[in-house]
């Protein structure tokens, strides 16, 4: 199983596909992932708050990407949910 708790949105976006890629390389055919990252808030104001607080990775982090670049990577996403106002959460299994 390979977990990734609040870690996807500091890799750089052009290298995500290539850590989803090696995420799905170490498990066996049937094996889980789950990706939990941060969702940033969706007003305006939220989204200025974080940026000031934390910088542009977690103020426009595009957690929707994720599934499309699981099953890009060779993942079958089993589901995607929300987790509290700011948590996305992606299960996947590898194909």
């Amino acid at each position: 199983m390979v977990v990734s708790a609040l870690a996807v949105h500091h890799i750089p976006e052009e290298h995500r596909a290539t850590a989803y890629a090696e995420m799905r390389r170490v498990l066996k055919p049937g094996g889980r992932a789950l990706i939990a990252d941060f969702r940033p808030p969706r007003g305006r104001l939220g989204r200025h708050f974080v940026h000031m607080v934390t910088g542009e990775a977690m103020s426009a982090n595009p957690v929707e990407r994720i599934a499309p670049m699981m099953t890009a990577a060779g993942f079958r996403v089993t589901s995607t949910h929300q987790v509290g106002a700011f948590f996305h959460c992606v299960r996947a299994e590898s194909a």
